[in-house]
């Protein structure tokens, strides 16, 4: 969902530039506490296809996200152990969506897989 709302952002961003330099403040907001915000539509739409494949539990995209997430977190325990602050904020929510995402690789697949069909002829019956 959280990377759903950013490619959404970085879409109506990128498509509308009245509403990017409206919204100017926001985005680096967003750039200083998340992830990067780019006005841009191939990265809009590479969120919305990772935020999809995390909501279907793909599983290389539950590592991606929490190989991301993991490495956000270890530059900002690098940042704040040169006593810059400002990185708190990211360091807080990257953490925090490392231990929602913690949890979701014990769950099973979204669709289990079908059976498979006996090999050989198909033999039918009656009629």
């Amino acid at each position: 969902m959280f990377f759903g709302g950013l490619g959404v952002y970085c879409a109506l961003i990128a498509l509308i530039p009245a509403l990017r330099r409206l919204l100017r403040p926001l985005s680096a907001f967003l750039d200083d506490v998340a992830v990067p915000v780019s006005a841009n539509l191939a990265y809009a739409v590479f969120l919305l296809l990772l935020a999809g494949a995390v909501a279907s539990r793909k599983k290389a995209a539950w590592w991606l996200v929490v190989a991301y997430l993991a490495l956000l977190v270890a530059v900002d325990v690098v940042l704040l152990t040169f006593a810059a602050w400002s990185w708190l904020p990211n360091f807080v929510l990257c953490g925090a969506g490392l231990v929602v995402l913690m949890p979701g690789r014990a769950c099973p697949a979204a669709r289990p897989p079908l059976p498979r069909r006996p090999a050989g002829p198909a033999v039918r019956s009656g009629g």
